[in-house]
């Protein structure tokens, strides 16, 4: 009521309506308004302050993380489950983990820059996400099936690598992801 009486003839004057008056009252709002008393640039500190405060929140937040998921799982009943030791399993051929898409028989480079073969994708006991892969071993510049399978959780998967088969028989060229050469370790 105050802005709308006594201002409203000078915002007039200048062609806009400022709707600070009103806003102050909100927490947020009146947090960063507290500190402001030069009203010619309240308008651009308020501003800049909350821009600030949502890219803080962004960075910090939840918001722009990608969520982990199975893609079209099914529940798992059979001797995998059984094989595992495990009480509840979801398995499906392909899963989304920080923006990478992999699925059954991809090559996929971990933090440690060891390479496996995606077999299955699993939500193992409703907790957490893992792959049951093969490992490949090293051997120059190409890579060899290696023994057994292994579990390994989401979260150590870099990203799907590119590879070619090429001789000996059985072998493969990997190219390992781009973000590998970040990764220090």
């Amino acid at each position: 009521h105050h802005a709308a009486v006594i201002h409203l003839r000078a915002q007039l004057a200048h062609g806009f309506f400022a709707c600070f008056p009103t806003e102050r009252k909100h927490k947020k709002y009146k947090v960063l308004a507290q500190q402001i008393t030069n009203m010619s640039a309240f308008e651009k500190t308020i501003s800049i302050q909350l821009l600030n405060e949502q890219i803080r929140g962004l960075q910090q937040g939840p918001a722009l993380k990608e969520p982990t998921y199975l893609n079209n799982p099914s529940d798992e009943h059979g001797t995998l489950k059984g094989y595992l030791g495990v009480h509840s399993l979801k398995i499906a051929k392909s899963a989304r983990h920080n923006g990478n898409t992999f699925a059954v028989d991809d090559m996929v480079a971990l933090l440690d820059k060891s390479v496996l073969e995606v077999r299955v994708c699993m939500f193992v006991n409703d907790l957490h996400f893992e792959v049951l892969a093969v490992p490949w071993v090293q051997h120059g510049d190409w890579y060899q099936k290696g023994p057994g399978h292994v579990r390994v959780p989401f979260g150590q998967i870099l990203g799907c690598c590119m590879w070619r088969r090429t001789v000996p028989i059985g072998a493969r060229r990997v190219l390992l992801p781009a973000s590998a050469s970040y990764v220090h370790g």
